[in-house]
């Protein structure tokens, strides 16, 4: 009979894992307690009409339906008009243990502005930079001995994968999320006045955005030093908001699950 062990680490071993635990367990911290903020901040703001925004410069909060300014955007795998999506690609693999999982080869997004009209009216929406929380999902099953369905041939085709072709032997599956034109999306953000922003009876002369795109960079600073805000979401104030307190919630579990698990192999 052969004896497996498992060779724990010492001295310098051990200092260098509970310092990579640490740091990965204040990370999550980090991350789940501005999620809590960012839920603080959306709950304890009052809710706006779109009236409200010409003359409120600052963060708003608007509930309202999606209006294209624009040529729609076309989701990538199921055609449906959108103005914001976000796609993935999986593959279904095998890995060293003989366990199937689903491996992401793919993955980005698209926005374009669009208007959220409400009673009172409607306003300009520049989706650039904003964090998105869509929860709007539809998944395609492409089993290893089907053709894909035309929309995701199409899109296959206009990607830059490396040799990614359509036919390669695995299941895959087609995953988006969107915001679309004709439903419900919740914008909390910064407003600013801008005469320019409209063009007809019933548009507000304002818009909602930053007033360049931001990186990740600013992103990540703006989230750490709690400067303005910028959700945008499908569906209402209630769900953008579940979905952040369930982030700040899986966060804070993944940083105690780093501490205790660091603390078991150190024992």
């Amino acid at each position: 009979m052969i004896a497996v062990g498992v060779t724990l680490p010492t001295g310098l071993g051990q200092l260098a894992l509970l310092a990579g635990a640490l740091v990965g367990a204040l990370a999550a911290f980090g991350y789940g307690l501005t999620e809590l903020r960012t839920a603080y901040r959306m709950h304890t703001t009052a809710g706006h009409t779109v009236a409200d925004v010409a003359n409120y410069p600052g963060p708003v909060e608007i509930e309202g339906v999606v209006s294209a300014t624009t040529e729609a955007l076309a989701a990538p795998f199921t055609g449906t008009d959108c103005v914001v999506y976000e796609y993935t690609i999986e593959e279904l693999r095998r890995d060293k243990d003989g366990d199937r999982t689903w491996k992401t080869i793919d993955s980005g997004e698209k926005r374009v502005p669009f208007r959220v009209e409400d009673d009172t009216g409607s306003v300009l929406v520049e989706p650039a930079g904003a964090t998105l929380r869509l929860e709007h999902e539809r998944v395609v099953r492409s089993p290893v001995d089907e053709t894909p369905p035309a929309a995701i041939g199409d899109f296959l085709s206009t990607l830059e994968l490396g040799g990614f072709g359509i036919d390669l032997g695995r299941d895959r599956r087609y995953i988006e999320r969107r915001i679309d034109v004709g439903e419900p999306v919740y914008v909390f953000g910064p407003a600013r006045h801008d005469p320019t922003a409209s063009t007809a009876a019933g548009e507000v002369n304002a818009v909602i955005g930053h007033t360049q795109e931001r990186g990740v960079r600013e992103r990540l600073a703006d989230r750490l030093l709690g400067r303005t805000l910028f959700v945008l979401a499908d569906g209402s104030e209630t769900a953008a908001l579940s979905r952040t307190l369930k982030g700040a919630l899986i966060a804070g579990l993944l940083g105690v699950f780093v501490l205790v698990v660091t603390g078991v192999v150190l024992t």
